[in-house]
C-alpha cells in the first residue's frame, strides 16, 4: 500500500539588505569646485578693477621732451614745436646734403584711468586694409602703412594703461621709402623707448 507524504512547501524569506548611507563624497567635491570657481572670479574681478582704474601716466609740459624721435637711415629728427600735454609733438627729420626729407609727430592722449583709454581706443577706426596688431607694444598696438609714389608713411597706434599713443613719421623720396619694414621697426624701437621715459617721467611727478 503506498504511503503519501505531505510536505509542506513555505515561501524563503528574500534577504533584504539594510538601506546604506549615501556617500557624501560627491557632495564634498561639489562644494570644494564651487568655492574654488568663486574665488577664481573674485580674484578676477579685483584684479580687473584694479587694472581698470590704473593710471600710469601723467601728463606734464615735460611730456615732449620726453619723447625719443625716431631715426631712419642717419636722419636726425629735431623738435619743431614744443607741444602741449594732449597735443601732437612735432619733428622735422632732416638728412646731411638732402635736407628736409620728412616728418614725424606723436600725438598723446591721457585719460583719468585705463578704462576709459580702453573704450576710446576700442572706437576709434582701425585705419588701413592693410593694418596689422604689434606684439609686446603696451597694452594693444597696431600698424600702419600707407605706400604712395614717391612717399611713404607709417602709423603706429598703441594703448598702454591710460594713454592712447599715435606715432607718425612720413617720408618723402624712393630711397628712404623703399624698405617700409624698417622704417616700421625704428618707429617701434622709438615708441617702445618713449613710453619708458614717459612713465619714468610720470613716476618722478
Amino acid at each position: 500500500m503506498p504511503y503519501l507524504v505531505a510536505v509542506i512547501d513555505t515561501p524563503t524569506a528574500v534577504w533584504d539588505p539594510p538601506p546604506s548611507r549615501p556617500s557624501l563624497a560627491p557632495t564634498w567635491i561639489g562644494l570644494i569646485i564651487c568655492l574654488i570657481v568663486v574665488l577664481l572670479l573674485t580674484g578676477t574681478g579685483v584684479l580687473g578693477l584694479r587694472a581698470a582704474a590704473e593710471r600710469r601716466y601723467v601728463s606734464s609740459a615735460e611730456t615732449c621732451s620726453a619723447i625719443v624721435p625716431v631715426a631712419v637711415d642717419g636722419t636726425v629728427a629735431s623738435p619743431v614745436e614744443a607741444g602741449r600735454p594732449g597735443t601732437a609733438c612735432t619733428y622735422s627729420i632732416r638728412q646731411a646734403g638732402e635736407g628736409r626729407v620728412g616728418v614725424a609727430w606723436m600725438d598723446l592722449m591721457f585719460y583719468d584711468d585705463a578704462l576709459k583709454a580702453w573704450a576710446h581706443w576700442y572706437l576709434q577706426p582701425k585705419g588701413s586694409d592693410n593694418a596689422r596688431d604689434v606684439d609686446g607694444m603696451g597694452r594693444a598696438a597696431r600698424l600702419n602703412t600707407v605706400l604712395e609714389p614717391g612717399r611713404c608713411t607709417v602709423q603706429l597706434l598703441v594703448l598702454d594703461s591710460n594713454v592712447r599713443l599715435t606715432a607718425q613719421v612720413s617720408f618723402l623720396g624712393e630711397a628712404l621709402c623703399a624698405n617700409p619694414d624698417a622704417i616700421a621697426a625704428a618707429l617701434a624701437d622709438s615708441t617702445r623707448a618713449s613710453l619708458g621715459r614717459l612713465g619714468e617721467l610720470s613716476l618722478v611727478r
